[in-house]
């Protein structure tokens, strides 16, 4: 009886948890760490160079409209507990996978626009993705 209680509350803590594919999340997290970096500097000196650099990026991440070969319908059922230091905060899987094609948009605009040699709107919304995305990932 007493193991029984014992494997209840085991599986009820585990149900508090976060509930997400770990190795899913991690190439979320890696693809903002190599895209945001690129999207600033292109957002301060709009060059064909960093216009392709995120072209890069992004065909690394992305066949159309999947990141990674995960179904957006997946990303979005994600519950992600986070902390850093002191700082606690969760990540929803809807405000993940909205993060995630902002990203994606923001960034693949950004490059057009520098091809195009039109850049203000896009480097202002890819300015905002860049502060969403930290904010989202980063608990601020």
């Amino acid at each position: 009886m007493k193991k029984l209680l014992v494997l209840g509350v085991v599986l009820l803590l585990a149900a508090c948890g976060s509930s997400f594919d770990e190795e899913g999340f991690a190439s979320i997290q890696e693809y903002a760490n190599d895209i945001i970096p690129v999207m600033s500097l292109a957002v301060d000196d709009p060059s064909e160079e960093y216009a392709n650099q995120i072209n890069e990026i992004n065909a690394q991440y992305w066949e159309g409209s999947t990141f990674n070969g995960i179904p957006d319908t997946e990303i979005e059922d994600w519950l992600i507990n986070m902390s850093r230091g002191d700082n606690e905060w969760t990540i929803e899987g809807e405000e993940l996978a909205d993060m995630l094609y902002d990203i994606q948009e923001s960034s693949s605009w950004l490059a057009e626009e520098i091809e195009a040699e039109s850049v203000d709107q896009s480097a202002r919304a890819a300015q905002d993705t860049i502060q969403e995305t930290n904010r989202i990932l980063g608990g601020q």
